[in-house]
């Protein structure tokens, strides 16, 4: 089965990209797949997300001829896109997508982030342009918890893979943090509450020690730094920058607690790798969370935006090692029942058999 496959591909390293490099090795290590990639996003750095430009431009006019060329040339059975659900990456992606439309019959739209209701909601013409581009296609989403999202413009029923990711767990690390956060260092994700969290805990808690892990603009990082020498925290905590690979486990693994108090999320790889290295998880009820942090038994949920609601679950667990003894094993025991990367890559697989048995 020859496929095309469209995806926002590293770099830049973002979720959304990471699963699918992980779709695209799923389907490159099963022998029945010809696989033909392109990366189609056209940011080269975190900082441009969102950004338009010239060199975008040309970037997107060189995309779409060599994915021209490639849909001429072969003769593919399905069409694989990752489908950016608003903003201009939403067109860019659309408009890649009709034109494969064009000579696929068969097409795949794997879906990563949320917002399409609120979008179609308040405007009829935008959920006539979402439901033509939606049309004959089949979709995958992440969790049944995010499908209300894609309701008013996709009618069927969605396939639903949750992601995956490697094991990194290492038990004998030594640890050195007692809470990590790693992510892109965006407001969005909750790092500032992070940081105040951590000013109010260390009057209680002075050797506290924590990691604040991720690629951020010079922006963000200006105000991390002046919000903890407001409050005398700068000692408690280390700034690693942006960590990949067997870095980015090592840090984990010599981690307590994972901390990620977002307030724009699916389903973050970064908690799922945090349970893989057996940390509990307090995030926030935020997307899919909700399904993957069970609260009180894999870790605790807290209130979006909340320095205190953050620095309340922080204290509980300094003050009872036990209990995020208990929740790492928890947390690593629902990993390897739900969000191995095996597990992820053959849910992957598998929806490509059930695609070409489908009347579209």
């Amino acid at each position: 089965m020859k496929v095309l496959f469209l995806a926002q591909l590293p770099p830049p390293v973002h979720g959304a990209s990471l699963a699918s490099k992980y779709a695209l090795e799923a389907l490159t290590e099963e022998g029945h797949f010809s696989v033909v990639s392109f990366n189609i996003s056209l940011a080269d750095e975190l900082a441009s997300l969102g950004m338009p430009s010239v060199k975008k431009l040309f970037g997107f006019c060189r995309l779409f001829n060599s994915i021209m060329i490639s849909l001429i040339r072969h003769r593919f059975c399905a069409v694989y896109i990752t489908l950016s659900p608003h903003g201009g990456a939403f067109y860019k992606d659309s408009i890649i997508l009709l034109l494969a439309k064009a000579f696929v019959s068969r097409r795949i739209i794997h879906l990563h982030g949320k917002g399409i209701n609120d979008i179609v909601s308040k405007s009829k013409c935008k959920q006539a342009l979402y439901s033509f581009i939606f049309r004959n296609c089949e979709v995958v989403h992440l969790s049944s918890v995010l499908t209300e999202d894609i309701s008013k413009i996709y009618p069927a029923i969605p396939h639903i893979i949750n992601n995956g990711v490697p094991d990194i767990q290492a038990p004998s690390a030594e640890k050195r943090y007692d809470f990590i956060f790693l992510s892109n260092l965006f407001e969005s994700k909750g790092v500032l509450v992070f940081v105040d969290a951590i000013g109010m805990i260390a009057k209680t808690f002075p050797g506290v020690r924590c990691a604040i892990v991720g690629s951020g603009t010079e922006d963000i990082l200006r105000r991390i730094d002046e919000k903890l020498i407001a409050c005398n925290s700068e000692n408690n905590v280390d700034i690693l920058g942006a960590l990949y690979g067997g870095d980015k486990c090592e840090v984990l693994n010599s981690s307590r607690v994972f901390v990620l108090p977002t307030f724009n999320e699916c389903f973050p790889l970064s908690i799922l790798e945090a349970m893989s290295a057996g940390l509990p998880v307090i995030s926030t009820p935020e997307g899919a969370i909700p399904e993957i942090v069970e609260h009180m038994q894999t870790g605790i949920l807290v209130d979006r935006k909340s320095a205190k609601s953050l620095a309340d679950a922080m204290s509980l667990l300094l003050g009872d090692p036990d209990l995020i003894v208990e929740m790492g094993k928890l947390a690593r025991n629902r990993y390897l029942h739900k969000y191995t990367l095996d597990v992820y890559k053959k849910a992957i697989v598998s929806v490509f058999p059930r695609l070409m048995l489908s009347d579209l």
